[in-house]
């Protein structure tokens, strides 16, 4: 099957053509997009098989202070298990609509009911969202860990955000795209 080949780039889900619904951030992670634009076929699931998930979007911040973290995860829903966290990083107040971009990669390491899987990436955040120029905000801060998962059932790889504080940030993911690269 040529669409599998070892050697080009698949794109796995159609671009997004209109955004996703606004999403209210709270203490706990939460998706930035439906999970079945980027649900993975368990059969997909072998061994060395690399995907790169690429979003874009932007956040708005009331007054109110507050701090960030970003992640990559595999599963389902708000705050699945095998996840790939940043550090915990000062929010900007008083902002509207300013954009982020954000790359991430999923490696199986192992297939099957006790699989395994490297998830790593990086944020880019305008420097208005969050009160640091220090970029890329890399996830996670220290070298990948194998997660172990059970890839018999489909997965999908969403980018979560949480924020601390009070008031109401909200993040709407713009366009995201799911490939297959080998």
């Amino acid at each position: 099957n040529f669409t599998d080949g070892t050697n080009f780039v698949d794109i796995r889900n159609t671009i997004t053509n209109a955004d996703e619904s606004p999403v209210t951030l709270s203490t706990t992670m939460k998706a930035l997009f439906a999970d079945q634009r980027t649900k993975i076929h368990p059969a997909s699931f072998t061994a060395g098989k690399i995907w790169r998930l690429t979003a874009f979007g932007k956040a708005t911040t009331d007054g109110t202070a507050g701090n960030y973290v970003f992640e990559v995860a595999l599963g389902t829903g708000d705050a699945p298990a095998a996840l790939a966290a940043g550090a915990t990083i000062a929010g900007s107040t008083s902002q509207t609509d300013v954009r982020w971009m954000a790359e991430a990669y999923l490696e199986c390491r192992v297939a099957g009911a006790s699989g395994k899987v490297r998830l790593w990436g990086r944020w880019f955040p305008a420097v208005a969202l969050v009160a640091s120029t220090l970029q890329p905000y890399t996830f996670p801060g220290t070298a990948p860990a194998d997660v172990t998962v059970d890839l018999t059932t489909g997965k999908a790889l969403t980018f979560q955000l949480q924020r601390s504080g009070a008031g109401v940030w909200t993040a709407t993911t713009t366009s995201v795209l799911l490939e297959s690269l080998n």
